[in-house]
């Protein structure tokens, strides 16, 4: 969970973690980016949510109550993170969306971020006959571990 930010490349971009760790990023939409004598290359991002560093109005450096999930790592084309709103509730602490695809323990998101399914998963839609692939409006809640608890399909199907 994000605690705290503060600036990077002249935009919000390290992110201090709950755990103490530190992620820095640079989310520019695309192409590099100078700030001061430093030129910046983006972190590709792989979630449809935006980190939202002004939440419950935190200016950088201070704690952010409710903080949003992050998940980052790299890989072979390099670093790169996604997000998770924070909502707050017992059913849904963390909201995301974005295509995904069922393989089994996890979904596989159309970026490429998977996320393992938690022992509890549900398809709030029951109704819905064959719900996957999800699509971009698609409501994916999970918890502070990054498992999905659960998929509520948008309207119309």
């Amino acid at each position: 969970m994000v605690a705290s930010w503060d600036w990077l490349a002249c935009m919000p971009g390290r992110f201090t973690l709950a755990s103490g760790e530190v992620v820095s990023v640079v989310d520019l939409g695309g192409g590099t980016v100078s700030c001061g004598d430093a030129t910046y290359t983006p972190t590709p991002m792989l979630s449809d949510n935006v980190l939202r560093v002004s939440h419950g109005g935190a200016d950088p450096g201070t704690s952010i109550a409710d903080g949003d999930l992050m998940f980052f790592g790299e890989d072979a084309q390099g670093a790169w993170y996604a997000a998770a709103n924070h909502v707050g509730t017992n059913e849904c602490p963390f909201e995301m969306s974005g295509g995904a695809y069922d393989e089994g323990d996890v979904l596989h998101f159309t970026s490429g971020l998977v996320l393992r399914k938690a022992p509890n998963f549900r398809i709030v839609s029951d109704w819905v006959e064959d719900p996957f692939p999800l699509r971009a409006a698609d409501q994916i809640c999970v918890n502070e571990q990054g498992e999905v608890l659960s998929v509520s399909i948008w309207l119309p199907y």
